[in-house]
């Protein structure tokens, strides 16, 4: 295992190194978009992740730890050039480590890291040739380098590879832990007797499924996660779900019903303000099972990107979203470009004009949904025709995929 605490290296490096690593740092930084897609792609082409390719949940989870071990990295060596980097104990990466050992995998699979690791190791020699051309600075500069880098992988693979063993250990005798890997085989579409499943999850795998991810936004209780696991299940009036718990603050539920209103869950989820809710397309049988899941993954993770605090969201709500804001930049522009000044409107400005355009701009239907009357639904179209860049008429569908978008990032 990695050691609990930061040693410092063996040959501290002179004012001139931690310069230059400090230079070095900051080049990676603003470089960090290659280097991550360079990463992936190496990540993704080692042997033993090739049999999780498929698996949304692992090829993204990797490619994501990869990018904050290597920021990680660079700005604690920027911070303590003299000090062993400490390994970043993310929770994200003891479940990567456990989920790999559920889906039958094992210590090879962190080969991935080490094939991040090269390219990282190769375009970091890059960097240190740009820093300098003196050849002894060079060379310090890279023998202290590999030295830390070396260090810093072996620590990261070494806390891995114990959380792995001990997910292993708890197969043996935790029954939540044996569920999970029931699961993971599920989703992954590993050839499993359906009788033998559902013997192991205590739920039905034929009929209808609705998949939600419940999840606490920041540091809670286990209780509250629990408590809102609760309220979700009893919204949907389902006495059989099926519950995992997947990390302290996280339960994948799957209950056996075709439709839950988000309306439903709002009042008491309220209660528990750190609580968020992504739920999936219904389906049927295990296809359903598993898309219903992988929605309500996708949901989850476009709440995450939005920074949203919405607490409840279902996959049918933010499908345009999600296809909108694939690059977040281009989204942005898209948003500014499109809504102009209507962006930084009123909250009842843009919620007339939302609520308007999804009611086939029917004026007096959107007057009765808001309560309010035909001529303040008027008045406020009025403003917002204003504010746009280009006339409402000539631009209907991008302004409503570009509220769309604004929605979840205001609210």
């Amino acid at each position: 295992m990695p050691p609990d605490h930061v040693d410092a290296l063996c040959h501290a490096p002179s004012e001139r190194i931690v310069e230059l690593l400090r230079r070095g740092g900051q080049m990676v930084l603003d470089a960090r978009g290659d280097w991550a897609r360079e990463m992936r792609i190496a990540s993704l082409n080692s042997l033993a992740i090739r049999a999780f390719a498929d698996n949304p949940v692992l090829t993204e989870t990797a490619e994501r730890l990869n990018l904050l071990n290597l920021m990680h990295w660079v700005t604690a060596t920027a911070n303590a050039p003299a000090s062993r980097v400490s390994v970043p104990s993310h929770e994200e990466t003891m479940v990567f480590a456990r989920e790999v050992v559920w889906r039958g995998g094992d210590a090879t699979a962190l080969d991935s890291y080490r094939a991040a690791a090269s390219v990282a190791l190769r375009r970091w020699t890059q960097v240190c040739l740009d820093l300098t051309s003196d050849s002894a600075e060079l060379r310090a500069l890279l023998d202290f380098s590999m030295q830390s880098i070396s260090a810093y992988i072996d620590d990261l693979v070494a806390l891995m590879t114990g959380e792995m063993q001990k997910a292993r250990e708890d197969l043996n005798h935790d029954a939540n832990a044996r569920r999970t890997a029931t699961v993971a085989k599920l989703l992954d579409g590993v050839q499993i007797e359906r009788a033998e499943a559902e013997t192991q999850l205590g739920y039905a795998l034929t009929g209808p499924h609705l998949a939600a991810i419940v999840w606490a936004a920041s540091a809670v209780e286990a209780i509250d996660v629990d408590a809102a696991t609760k309220i979700l299940t009893a919204a949907a009036r389902s006495p059989y779900p099926l519950t995992v718990t997947t990390a302290a603050g996280s339960r994948w539920v799957w209950l056996p019903v075709s439709d839950l209103s988000v309306a439903d869950l709002s009042d008491e989820l309220s209660r528990f303000p750190e609580i968020r809710v992504a739920i999936g397309r219904p389906g049927v049988d295990l296809d359903g099972f598993r898309r219903s899941h992988f929605d309500a993954l996708a949901t989850q993770q476009f709440l995450f990107k939005m920074d949203s605090v919405r607490q409840a969201a279902r996959f049918d709500d933010v499908q345009l979203a999600c296809l909108v804001t694939g690059d977040l930049e281009r989204a942005a522009e898209f948003v500014t470009d499109t809504l102009g000044g209507l962006a930084s409107a009123d909250v009842d400005t843009l919620n007339t004009l939302t609520t308007w355009i999804a009611l086939k701009c029917n004026t007096v239907a959107t007057a009765a949904k808001l309560y309010t009357h035909r001529n303040t639904v008027l008045r406020r179209l009025a403003v917002a025709e204003e504010l746009l860049p280009r006339p409402l008429a000539e631009n209907l569908v991008a302004v409503a995929a570009a509220l769309d978008v604004l929605q979840w990032k205001a609210h």
